[in-house]
Order: structure tokens, then sequence, then C-alpha cells
């Protein structure tokens, strides 16, 4: 499809900032975001120009108002907020796509109460029946909303699937999710159980789904999707089939892009050197291939002894906590997040390996965050009280300490020598045993 103009024009009400930026995912294989801005005219209003070739689910964002839209190829879209408000119905739309975006704003007005904040609170509090029940009573309620309001409206086809995915793999996504948060909740190591019929709910959904791409929820289905299924494989090679055999095009490349690098990340890659070969060869020169080939060779390169880059980042009291100050102690760095679902299962079940090493000034565990957010960090961190050395670096992947230790998948664990020597950079996670036997022997030279 050619790329076509697409004009984003607005005026704002009771402004209270000069500003006005939209961002949106330029790439969901690394969450990547491109962010424009624009400044208020002598009349309050504000314009951007893409140039897109498919429609596109935006974030416009204005002081402390932020507000998703769903733009497509030629649409000039009007947009009219009033500032001094902070509800969605602050916001008000005229233009192509005008009735389209009247109608994420009202459904997001209305059920508020599915945000991902709320579903986790539910997931771990409720048991396996009765959280599908409300999960089953609130989908049932987004889609009849819709149907209505797609019979008063002439909504375009991409929207509509898009709409009606956002549903879908929200869905999906939560009912995935319920396994870690309730475990979260029961302290247990394992993701809980959920009988069969609970999860023949996936067959209604579409895996293979080009017009859900967009959807973040989409992308965090697929994810968490490919870790269920695969965790019940213990096959390299029958992992690799199922996503092959499953997906196609894009959703097939970034999905096995993915998981080459987590079977890379665990040394398991020799298993399938085949299929890393296959991949170079067919996506050469792309950005999967270059990140695939990249932790392919660090992995499989990595040398014990090279200096630990040093690094100082924030603590929740704002204080640098520099990496050089643990010089002479044996140092094990967590790189992890709320929103990454394994981390949280390690750290909450790692209470054994810190309670080992409670008394030994010689250990340091140094967690570092990745979180988007540093008000739901904080809230993790006081709710669970993790002893360690806990800062937050800003930027998730793009980070400059991701960067530098060359993290891009989540949970990652760095082992670090007394004299500063990065002795493994794919550590073993916290609750295998053998990484006790690992830092022992570090603690003995």
């Amino acid at each position: 499809m050619w790329a076509a103009k697409t004009t984003v024009n607005g005026t704002i009400l009771s402004p209270k900032a000069d500003v006005v930026s939209i961002q949106y995912y330029s790439d969901f294989f690394d969450l990547k975001t491109e962010t424009f801005y624009a400044r208020l005219d002598d009349a309050n209003s504000f314009s951007f120009e893409f140039e897109f070739n498919e429609p596109k689910y935006v974030e416009l964002l204005y002081d402390e108002h932020h507000f998703k839209l769903f733009v497509e190829p030629s649409d000039e879209i009007n947009i009219y907020l009033d500032a001094s408000r902070t509800e969605e119905s602050a916001l008000a739309f005229s233009g192509d796509g005008a009735e389209q975006n009247n109608y994420l704003s009202n459904a997001r007005r209305k059920f508020s109460n599915t945000n991902d904040v709320y579903m986790r609170r539910l997931a771990r509090e409720l048991e396996p029946v009765k959280f599908v029940e409300i999960l089953d009573t609130l989908r049932a309620k987004r889609i009849r909303y819709f149907n209505d309001a797609f019979l008063d409206n002439d909504y375009s086809f991409e929207f509509s699937a898009f709409a009606l995915a956002e549903i879908e793999y929200w869905y999906g996504y939560q009912l995935l999710n319920y396994r870690y948060s309730r475990a979260d909740k029961l302290e247990q190591s394992n993701p809980v159980y959920l009988p069969d019929s609970i999860l023949t709910q996936f067959d209604k959904l579409i895996l293979d789904n080009s017009a859900a791409w967009e959807s973040l929820y989409y992308q965090y289905f697929l994810d968490l999707w490919v870790s269920y299924k695969t965790e019940s494989l213990p096959i390299t090679r029958d992992q690799v089939n199922l996503i092959k055999n499953t997906f196609t095009e894009k959703r097939e490349t970034q999905l096995l892009a993915k998981h080459l690098i987590k079977l890379a990340r665990q040394s398991k890659s020799a298993y399938v050197s085949d299929e890393y070969s296959s991949f170079l060869s067919k996506h050469s020169g792309t950005k999967y291939a270059d990140k695939v080939l990249e932790v392919y060779k660090q992995v499989g390169t990595a040398k014990a002894g090279r200096r630990a880059p040093d690094f100082a980042l924030p603590n929740r009291k704002k204080e640098l906590q520099r990496l050089s100050r643990f010089l002479g102690k044996v140092v094990y760095i967590d790189f992890w997040a709320t929103w990454c679902i394994p981390c949280v299962k390690e750290i909450n079940n790692s209470g054994a390996l810190r309670a080992r090493y409670k008394d030994n000034p010689d250990v340091v565990f140094f967690y570092v965050s990745l979180d988007r957010n540093q008000e739901e960090w904080k809230a993790f961190l006081k709710r669970k009280h993790i002893d360690g050395i806990h800062v937050f670096a800003n930027g998730v992947f793009e980070s400059e300490i991701a960067k530098l230790y060359n993290v891009d998948v989540l949970p990652r664990y760095i082992l670090i020598d007394k004299n500063g020597n990065l002795i493994k950079s794919n550590a073993k996670k916290p609750t295998d045993p053998m990484l006790m036997n690992d830092i022992e022997k570090l603690l003995q030279q």
C-alpha cells in the first residue's frame, strides 16, 4: 500500500502548556516509539502531518492528558481538547475518523474498570472460575457496546477489525496473565493451573491476525501465548516448529526472532543451529536478523574475565548507586520490570537465595528496573519489601544500561566477581539451585 498524507489538527481550550506531542510504536519487536512535537500557535491550535501506508494507533500527549487515537492513511482529523478537564469527555473530534475515535474515547470511559491494574488486582484475589466468569461478562459487555455503535455509525473495515481485536486480545491476555498474577498472590513458583475447559477459550481467537497488528494487547497476547505453549514442549525444535506452523509473515518473523534470542540466552541454540542459519539467511539485512546475530555472537563468544561496565543509576530516594562501589564483593544483577511476568515470578520466589546470603556482606543483589512507569516500580517494591539494591533505568531497552549490557529481553541476570569482572552475562535465574554453587565458587576465590 502506498503511503498517504495523514493530518491531525487540533485546538486546545484553556491551555496549560505550549507543546503537543504524538507518539506511536514504530516497532513492536523491541517496542520502539517515535515521538513528534508541535507548538501551539496564537490561536492555541496545532497540526501534525504523517506519511502512513497503514492504520496507526497513536497517542496524543498534552500536559497531563494522554489519549489514544486511531488514524488511517489520508485521514484529516480534527481534535478539540479542553485542558481544564481531565476525563475522556474533555476530548471531541470532527473530520475523518471522528466517529471511530469518539467510540474509542467513550468506550475507555465506560469500561475504565477493564484496565490492567484493576484486572491484575482481580486476578490476584479470585479463584480461576470466578475470575473467568467476570472476564467473560466484561468481554460480552464490551462486544455488545461495539456492535451497538457499529450499527449506528459508518466504521471502516480496518477500524472495526482493530476495535474488536482490542477486546478479544485483551481477553486472551488477561486470561494468560491470570496464571502469573494469581501465583504471585499465592507465593508459588509456577503459574497456577487453569482447567482445559477454561483454556479452550483460545480456540475462539485468531492467532495469526494481520488486522490486529496495531493492538498492543495482541502483541502482549502473542508473547504470552508462545511462552505458554512452548513451556509444555521440552524439545527445542518442536518449539520452533510451533511458531513456524502457526504464524505467517511478520508475525512469524517477529515471534521466531524473539524465540531464537531466548534459546540463545538459555544456551540452547546448538539444538537448532540450522534454524539460526536459515533465519539469518532468509532475513539478512533486517532488524530481526541483526538482533538475532548480535545475541547469538554475544552468547557464543562471551569470555570470563571481562571488566563489567560501570554505571550509576538512582534508587527510590534518587540517590545514585554506582556498580564500582561494590568492588570486592560478588554482585548478582537482575534486570527486570513489573510488567515482565517471568521477572516478577522469579523475584517473588527468590526468597531462599536472598535468605542464604542475607548476613553475608560479600554478596550484593543489584536489581535494575527497566520499567516504563517509575511509580509502579516504587509501589511494587513498597508492597514486596525485596532486600537488595534497587535502581531505576528510564527508557526500557533503549536505556543506556540496557545498551551497555546488551539487554533486549527480560529477565536477564549478570554475575560479577570480586574483581569487578563479568563472569556470566547470562547467569542462572534466582530460583535455580545451581546459582548458589556459582556464587560460592566466586566467594572462595
